[in-house]
Formats: structure tokens, sequence, C-alpha cells
């Protein structure tokens, strides 16, 4: 599976919608396969009674989507030549739906002279219609995540992320002080300053990439992000916990126990986890909107929903207005 399970684009010029081109990916496993096989005939119907619901108008050009528990079905506005359609997609819930149309997108350019031939003529060439669907079960290969450890957006996708970039932060931590213990930047008038720059790019910037790259999902992205800054700001105040005290002391006067410590931990582990959410979300969001969720299975009761709710569209389907 490469996360498009299935794809129609519809024509909703007419009084109950008309399939121009459908597809559903031949790796999609059997159980999945046979499900989306027996609601194909609803598609046409179901999206010719949601864009009338509101009149194509209103309904407007930009992408719509509807959640189910593991899928979701998008609908965005194709114009080709003089004429628009609407193409349906079920994806995997973690896809973003820029992601989807963007590659939709890139393939139809790709492709423009055979989708020419298949949305103008009629009767259509068979022989045209699997060339495009073997040509997009191709086209998707490249368009995926390939490891499945981090490219499912899961929950174990989300923890080894987060433990490559606690690896990556503790590398970077530990380059920091080897160069600090083998110049002694902090402890001289005409170098403090650039150990200050020094580990404000190397603990504060140079992370936010790596937890972006790992995760291409800004969702992962913030949340390991908040944890990296609260464990690290923990590990700080816990190495650095006697002499944090004494300087405070020494050049403040002020005496302070484990719960102002803990307060002051949880402070800075906020800050420090906010500034590395900005940055990895920036880099999250930017391969999100690029790649699909890498293959796994989805569970059957996921697909009865979607069933369910393609049946209910067709029954309760409103008749169609002029305005529409």
């Amino acid at each position: 599976m490469r996360m498009i399970y299935y794809l129609a684009i519809i024509d909703v010029s007419s009084e109950t919608g008309v399939c121009k081109w459908d597809f559903i990916h031949p790796d999609t496993h059997e159980e999945l396969f046979e499900h989306l096989k027996s609601v194909i005939d609803y598609i046409p119907p179901m999206t010719y009674g949601i864009v009338s619901v509101v009149s194509k108008e209103l309904f407007g050009d930009q992408l719509r989507r509807m959640e189910f528990s593991e899928m979701q079905i998008i609908i965005g506005k194709l114009t080709h030549g003089d004429k628009d359609y609407y193409v349906i997609f079920l994806t995997d819930i973690k896809d973003h739906p820029k992601a989807v149309w963007r590659i939709f997108n890139r393939f139809y350019e790709e492709e423009k002279p055979l989708f020419d031939k298949v949305l103008a003529e009629t009767p259509v060439d068979i022989e045209d219609l699997n060339r495009l669907r073997s040509a997009f079960a191709a086209f998707l290969v490249d368009h995926f995540r390939k490891n499945p450890l981090l490219g499912a957006r899961d929950t174990k996708s989300f923890i080894v992320s987060l433990l490559l970039s606690a690896a990556i932060m503790g590398i970077l931590v530990g380059i920091s002080w080897l160069i600090n213990h083998i110049y002694h930047l902090v402890d001289q008038a005409e170098t403090w300053l650039a150990y200050i720059y020094m580990v404000l790019i190397m603990n504060f910037i140079m992370p936010g990439p790596f937890i972006g790259y790992f995760t291409q999902y800004r969702k992962h992205a913030e949340a390991v992000s908040l944890i990296n800054g609260f464990l690290w700001a923990s590990i700080t105040s816990m190495i650095y916990h006697a002499p944090l005290i004494a300087g405070l002391k020494n050049t403040f006067g002020i005496e302070v126990g484990a719960m102002e410590i803990a307060l002051f931990t949880m402070i800075s582990g906020g800050i420090y986890g906010a500034v590395l959410a900005l940055i990895s979300a920036v880099f999250a969001v930017y391969f999100e909107h690029r790649k699909l969720t890498c293959p796994r299975i989805i569970p059957i009761r996921g697909i009865e929903k979607v069933e369910r709710t393609a049946l209910e569209s067709r029954i309760q389907m409103p008749e169609p207005t002029e305005q529409s």
C-alpha cells in the first residue's frame, strides 16, 4: 500500500455524478481491497451529494476533508480544460491533505496528455484507463516514507524519533562541552561570548532540523521537542545542582530549596522545549506536505465506518437543483 488507497475523478455536471477515472492501489491488502470494490458505485453519487448540498460556488476550490478512525476522505477541485472535476481520495488519516493533493497534481501534470484522452473520450479506452492506473501506482513509490520505524507516524515512530533526537542532542551537548573543556572558552573574557553563541547554535537551533527530519509530522515534532526540553533541563539541573545553589547564594544572597529548583527546571524546560518546537515544526511541516505515511495495515473497523457513511450519503442525497 502507498497510502492513497483509492482515488476517483468525478464529473458532477450530470444529475448523479459520473466517475471518469478511478484507482485502487494494487498492493492494498485483500480485505481493504474488497471493501473498496464494494463501495465504488456509491462514490460518484456521494460526491455529487456533498457538492450539491452547498452548491459548487460555496464548496469552493480549497481541499475538503472528512476524518474517520484510521482514514480520511479528501476532496479537491480539478480544472481540466474548460471543465471542473472533483477528485476524491481515500488515504491514511496521518497523511496531510496538501501532500496528497501536491502528489496527485504532480502526477496530473506529468500525464496530462493521457488525462486529456481519459477525461475527453466517450467511451473511454480501457487500455488508457489501465495505463494511467499503472503509471500512478509506479509514481507513488517515490512519494511515501520507506522506514516503518520512523515513517508510520504512530506511537512506535514517536518513541523512536524521541530516542534518536535525545541521542543527537546528547552528542551536541557533549561536543559543546568538549570544545569548552579543551579551549576553556567560558573562562576567558575574550571568548566567553563565543561560547554562548556556540551553546545557542548547537543546543537550541541545530536539534530542530534533526527532530523535524526524524518525525516529518508536526504533532510529533512539537511533542518530541517539549519532552526533550524538559528532559535536558532536568538533566542539567541535576548535574549542576550544587553549583547552581551556591552561585545563587554567593551572587544574590538567595537560598533556594528543592521546590524552587524544580520550579526553575520546569520553567526553563518549557522555554527550551518551546524554542525547539518552533524550529522543528518548520522542518516537520515541510516534509509532511511532501511525503505520505509509511504503508501500514488499516483495521477493518475503520473501513466499515467509511462504507456506512457512503451508503448513508447515497440514501440521503438531496434532489438536484438548478443552482447546483
